[in-house]
């Protein structure tokens, strides 16, 4: 199990996301493993953005419900919603 979460984490965000089946649009991806949205009313850009200036393991946010984490939080969420 480490050896396929070290794996995963060596990946960038935009290669697991498009692997995990996420669609980019400049550096926003929908939709939202979490929520499922694919945009708001007020902001029609998919949800999930690399915010600056995230410390820690956080490196992705859904800008609608307000999830986010790392590499492993959006595999897990794809996949277990």
């Amino acid at each position: 199990m480490k050896d396929w979460i070290s794996l995963c984490k060596r990946n960038s965000f935009e290669s697991v996301a498009g692997n995990l089946g996420l669609t980019g649009k400049g550096n926003r991806w929908g939709p939202c493993p979490h929520c499922n949205n694919e945009r708001s009313e007020k902001d029609k850009r998919p949800p999930i953005g690399i915010p600056r200036g995230m410390s820690g393991d956080v490196n992705w946010r859904c800008f609608i419900c307000g999830v986010g984490g790392d590499i492993i939080d959006l595999v897990s969420y794809q996949m277990n919603n």
